[in-house]
């Protein structure tokens, strides 16, 4: 008991101390902070050399050699910053239900709501056999 515990102690300790504080990429200072990057594309191409100075809800601001560009999200994969404030950041950018219904086939859709239509009519039939009202 006395081992049980001391161990709940030790691991309520060490859960407190591993939190990670991430930037907070919608402020300046932050993201000065993040250092030199590199943008990956999802077309295999490679941004070096680049320093994010705003994050916009359509894209990343960034300066790369003394001129601002910008950069729909899109088409991003991800932002690796190897040596920032906090370390090695890696920034990912995944798509939205809404981009991956986009993305799928209709047929597949389609599918699955007629799955889904046959999984709640054999629920409704089981409910009218119990005859619970």
């Amino acid at each position: 008991m006395k081992t049980l515990i001391i161990l709940s102690f030790v691991m309520l300790t060490l859960s407190s101390v591993a939190q990670v504080i991430v930037p907070d990429l919608s402020k300046k200072e932050d993201l000065q902070s993040l250092g030199i990057g590199k943008i990956f594309e999802k077309d295999n191409s490679i941004i070096k050399n680049i320093q994010i100075t705003e994050v916009k809800e359509y894209g990343i601001v960034y300066l790369k050699n003394e001129s601002t560009h910008d950069i729909a999200k899109e088409t991003i994969s991800r932002i690796e910053f190897l040596e920032s404030k906090w370390g090695k950041i890696k920034i990912e950018f995944r798509l939205s239900f809404f981009e991956k219904l986009r993305a799928s086939k209709l047929s597949d859709i389609i599918l699955a709501i007629k799955t889904w239509v046959k999984i709640l009519f054999l629920i409704f039939k089981v409910y009218r056999k119990m005859k619970i009202y």
